[in-house]
This record gives structure tokens, C-alpha cells and sequence, in this order.
């Protein structure tokens, strides 16, 4: 069991760039494997592609090359404050993603 009472292990594991100081891409993800011989697989992540930020929520029982998730919109960026928003985004982002790890598992495990 890790810290969080599930089975297995769990992470947070972020990627960030950033310009002149500035958070300019990220992702955020929350990940579980069975045990350490396993590869890790999201549980939910947000990140900043496509031209917006937006959230993942996978499923246990799909396989983890092939799923996307189901992709949810939280704030498009724009052309002229694409920078500004992701740098501003990502503590919200951040918690989000931490702070409701058990209802994102229990999502994943329920489908």
C-alpha cells in the first residue's frame, strides 16, 4: 500500500517547460502501478496541448497505449495570452490534480 491507502503506488509526476522564467507547457499526471516491475499508468492528468489546458481521466480497464482518456476543457488559450494563461494555470492545475487523487481513482477503477 503506498501513502495514499491504495494498492500499489502512486505518483505525481510533472513536466514543465518554461521561457524567460515564465511556465509556458506543462503536464501534471497522477500514476499508479501494481508493483515495481510494472510501468506506471495515468490514472488523470491535465496538461497544456492542443491549444488549451485540459484534463484526462483514464480508465483501469483500457489499455494504456491506446487510451486518451476522457478529455475534459478547462480554459482555451489564446493567441495573444497563451503564455500568460498556462503560467497563471498551473497552481491551480496542481492542485487539482493532488488534491482529488482519491476521486480520480475511484473514477479509474470504476470506469
Amino acid at each position: 500500500m503506498d501513502d495514499e491507502g491504495l494498492p500499489g503506488q502512486t505518483r505525481i509526476l510533472v513536466v514543465q517547460r518554461t521561457y524567460h522564467s515564465q511556465i509556458v507547457h506543462y503536464s501534471i499526471a497522477h500514476q499508479w502501478r501494481a508493483s515495481p516491475d510494472d510501468d506506471w499508468r495515468n490514472v488523470f492528468r491535465i496538461d497544456t496541448s492542443d491549444g488549451s489546458v485540459h484534463s484526462h481521466q483514464f480508465r483501469q480497464d483500457e489499455g494504456p497505449e491506446e487510451s486518451t482518456g476522457r478529455k475534459r476543457l478547462v480554459q482555451t488559450l489564446g493567441e495573444s495570452d497563451g503564455r500568460r494563461v498556462v503560467d497563471v494555470s498551473y497552481e491551480d492545475s496542481y492542485d487539482r490534480v493532488t488534491q482529488f487523487m482519491d476521486e480520480h481513482w475511484r473514477e479509474w477503477t470504476q470506469g
